[in-house]
């Protein structure tokens, strides 16, 4: 549909507003949902995205707000392989783009995993002193449902680093991050294509998980990433202790850790921050 006329103001990088004139703009709704108090515009992904753009939330609030006497609400919804994240925003001023904030997020699955913490713990304790592996960097990739992510889109199909950057509004360091990450985990490999151009694809290893359903497909990728002597230390001091480490003594776990005998400087604290946030994601599949 079209949005209409109207005008709003928007941050710009020197920290100024700049007033914008819309006329007709082209604008689309993914979905939309109506109860007897309000309207609620969505957005969706059906990737876990790093970002999006505000216009696709802002514009048709504005297109609706005059349309209806209901409150105009606007929620972006990411889903991926049977997980879907639903975030509602709200703009304090209707004429200011800027005025954006987050008001709740929620996470849901249509299977909660099973999964007790005990056959993690059995996991780890085996991996301990693991040979390491490191014909590839150690990650620095925090958030492990965007690894699980891009390995499903590389099981779709082959991807260069310039259309898995595109794809996720990556910038080029970051898309290599996320990359090296999977293929540490044996879950991507690198291949020529053939345009003789080098492609990322997914490894039989992580089509096979896949096929499974999402809770046992979690489980199996936990204990992938505690077979790795550093992720194992981390997460056994964390069931340990019953809270989340502090970061500096999970440094100082790593700095003891066969995976890390060729790091040093700042590179280690930069890589627990990776260890720190896989091992929170593997409790946290334990208490879903």
């Amino acid at each position: 549909m079209r949005s209409g006329y109207f005008t709003f103001t928007i941050d710009t990088f020197t920290g100024q507003s700049e007033s914008i004139d819309v006329k007709n703009a082209q604008i689309e709704i993914d979905a939309g949902y109506e109860n007897k108090t309000s309207l609620t515009i969505f957005e969706a992904k059906n990737h876990a995205a790093v970002d999006f753009n505000i216009r696709q939330l802002f514009y048709p609030l504005k297109t609706w707000e005059h349309k209806t006497s209901k409150q105009v609400r606007a929620a972006y919804l990411m889903a991926s392989k049977g997980e879907f994240e639903i975030l509602e925003y709200s703009f304090e001023d209707l004429t200011d783009m800027s005025s954006l904030s987050l008001l709740k997020a929620k996470r849901y699955v249509f299977a909660p995993p099973r999964i007790e913490i005990k056959d993690f713990v059995e996991v780890a304790k085996h991996s301990l002193g693991a040979t390491p592996n490191h014909s590839v960097p150690f990650p620095q990739a925090n958030s492990f449902n965007r690894v699980i992510d891009l390995v499903s889109v590389l099981i779709e199909h082959p991807q260069s680093a310039d259309a898995l950057t595109h794809y996720y509004g990556f910038d080029k360091r970051q898309s290599k991050y996320y990359i090296d990450a999977a293929m540490y985990l044996g879950l991507a490999d690198k291949r020529k294509n053939k345009q003789n151009k080098s492609v990322w694809v997914a490894t039989s290893l992580a089509k096979g998980l896949f096929r499974l359903g999402t809770d046992a497909r979690n489980a199996e990728l936990a204990k992938l990433v505690l077979s790795f002597d550093s992720f194992a230390t981390v997460f056994l001091e964390y069931v340990k202790s019953d809270r989340k480490p502090n970061p500096q003594f999970v440094v100082e776990l790593l700095n003891r850790s066969p995976d890390f005998e060729y790091y040093s400087g700042d590179t280690v604290p930069r890589r627990a921050s990776t260890v720190k946030s896989w091992c929170e994601w593997i409790v946290a599949l334990t208490k879903t």
